[in-house]
């Protein structure tokens, strides 16, 4: 936590704050974004349909299981709300590192006359993050 506490403020331009969280779909079509040098990567894959399907996957992103890693985690009790610090504490090599960031912003969209339902959340590198 003193860590956490200790690391201040964003990294980077306050412009690129959230730039992920419009639909990929637009992140492809905004050139601005690659103009400055950050690259987009986007990946896919089908886990399931149907609502329990989606709120086992939302309720494992909440959870930090997608860094569940024998080399990477997050700490699970760290709430996933815009505004809460937190560290990746991962190994490299022998020693382990632990990386700053904040939550800029927690998406849920829950579009039922479609059938489409989305979450997402994204993370900004904060002073002391490896990736500047």
């Amino acid at each position: 936590m003193m860590l956490i506490n200790r690391a201040g403020s964003f990294n980077y331009s306050s412009k690129f704050r959230g730039a992920t969280a419009n639909p990929s779909s637009c992140l492809q079509e905004d050139k601005g974004i690659s103009q400055e040098g950050f690259l987009l990567n986007h990946a896919r894959i089908l886990v399931g349909s149907g609502v329990e399907t989606y709120e086992k996957g939302k309720k494992a992103l909440q959870n930090w299981r997608h860094f569940g890693l024998n080399w990477a985690f997050v700490d699970s009790s760290t709430p996933v709300h815009p505004g809460v610090k937190f560290c990746v504490c991962a190994k490299e090599f022998l020693p382990w590192v632990v990386l700053p960031l904040q939550i800029v912003y927690v998406n849920e969209n829950r579009n039922t006359n479609k059938g489409r339902t989305c979450f997402s959340f994204g993370s900004g590198t904060l002073q002391g993050h490896l990736l500047p």
